[in-house]
């Protein structure tokens, strides 16, 4: 009875659905079906499915992870310093380049809103940043890899074509949910 209780419990604070990404009892799955007893829900690592019962769900903390349908990605590169003299037309041209490449060498993918910019000058060099959304995301990891390779290999291109050097490789800082 306990089960059938906290499955109403469930379904009004609707914390989690079926589809959705949980981590719970410490193990990372997808919600596979939520019933009157129990949550199916399929681990992600070993792809076990496991069925928890409703009551147990009621008392842990569960990290609720939403289907994705757009992904936010930030991508930094940074040039060697002996490119401070190239002057602001230069760093804008390039900047330019950078975000219409970002929009033609995606492939599976529509990235949105490119947008490139000088964000710093330290010891290490000029470092610039890359941000762009890819629309239509829906969970698509290789989807993302992809898109976030062939941004990184456009970039190589475009500094080679204007003959710049790398002060360290290009890295992602940070993707999130929007």
């Amino acid at each position: 009875m306990s089960d059938v209780i906290a499955s109403f419990c469930i379904a009004i604070d609707a914390h989690f659905a079926e589809g959705d990404k949980v981590d719970v009892f410490g193990q990372m799955g997808n919600v596979v079906e939520m019933g009157m007893r129990s949550v199916k829900i399929k681990l992600i690592y070993s792809g076990e499915e496991v069925s928890i019962p409703n009551h147990k769900l009621i008392n842990e903390n569960i990290k609720t992870f939403k289907r994705w349908s757009k992904r936010r990605c930030k991508v930094k590169f940074v040039l060697d310093l002996k490119h401070a003299r190239c002057g602001k037309d230069r760093f804008n041209d390039l900047c330019l380049k950078v975000q219409e490449e970002a929009v033609e060498t995606c492939r599976g993918c529509v990235p949105s809103d490119p947008c490139c910019w000088m964000a710093d000058i330290s010891g290490g060099g000029l470092a610039f940043e890359v941000v762009f959304v890819i629309e239509e995301y829906n969970d698509d990891v290789a989807l993302y890899k992809n898109a976030m390779m062939d941004i990184h290999l456009s970039i190589l291109e475009i500094l080679e074509e204007y003959d710049m050097e790398l002060a360290r490789p290009p890295c992602l800082v940070s993707s999130e949910r929007v």
